[in-house]
């Protein structure tokens, strides 16, 4: 995503300073957020920056960082959803006999506090080499029970369409016909259509996010307000199908 020079709001908010300049993040929390930011990675790009108007508003809670983030559990796991135990090389995870998860690259446009990968994402991105990749699909080839691939990462949305034409590739090289692919948790559902033409069946599963009104006086109840040409019906989890 390219950044702008004319504001800090017009630019990617990449560190705790950059959060209190653009308003977003108060000076006394600078310190808390600065420790935060040596464990974990902070972008805020700018659509999102001119929509929080608070840290503690719905979009703040969850992309502006908190020193709660620096508490551990003593129940917690530093790999919760066992994705290193079930890798079985590089950008692979096969938790389901049926089906796989494929993470190409471990970069985001912006990264939520609540990840679960938060140990494993940043901007060095955590991009595969070539023949990793081309390791990860002679897997997915070598393993035909394998029936869907679920692009992850990070943000499967920023790779390249030449990069999204070799996946495509990939998928159509499965030994099933019926092979289909997914996208899971992106937050460019508007790239969808542009990246995934030469695709086969997929389905998308993006976060969307609609900023509320504050509560006042005069209207008690929070009311969704349409983000990025967004109708108020749409879901949190939005599916789509298509093939090429």
């Amino acid at each position: 995503m390219p950044d702008g020079i004319s504001s800090p709001k017009q630019r990617t908010l990449r560190t705790p300073q950059e959060l209190v300049q653009a308003g977003l993040l108060p000076p006394e929390a600078l310190a808390d957020a600065q420790a935060v930011a040596t464990r974990y990675a902070i972008a805020v790009p700018p659509a999102l920056a001119a929509r929080i108007e608070t840290p503690h508003d719905p979009l703040g809670l969850q992309f502006i960082p908190d020193a709660a983030e620096l508490i551990t559990a003593p129940h917690e796991d530093a790999d919760p959803i066992a994705d290193e135990a079930l890798s079985p090389i590089p950008g692979i995870v096969h938790r389901y006999p049926d089906r796989a998860l494929l993470k190409p690259l471990l970069a985001c446009p912006v990264y939520c506090r609540f990840c679960f990968r938060r140990e494993q994402v940043g901007p060095d991105g955590g991009l595969l080499s070539a023949d990793e990749l081309d390791a990860a699909y002679t897997y997915i080839a070598e393993h035909p029970a394998i029936r869907e691939i679920i692009l992850t990462g990070g943000d499967p949305l920023i790779l390249s369409r030449a990069a999204s034409a070799t996946f495509c590739a990939a998928c159509r090289r499965s030994p099933m016909s019926s092979c289909c692919a997914s996208i899971a948790g992106c937050r460019w559902p508007t790239r969808l259509c542009s990246v995934t033409r030469c695709w086969p069946p997929w389905t998308s599963k993006p976060r969307s996010t609609s900023p509320c009104t504050p509560i006042t006086p005069g209207n008690s109840t929070p009311r969704p307000i349409p983000a990025c040409g967004a109708s108020p019906g749409w879901a949190s989890r939005y599916w789509a199908r298509a093939c090429c």
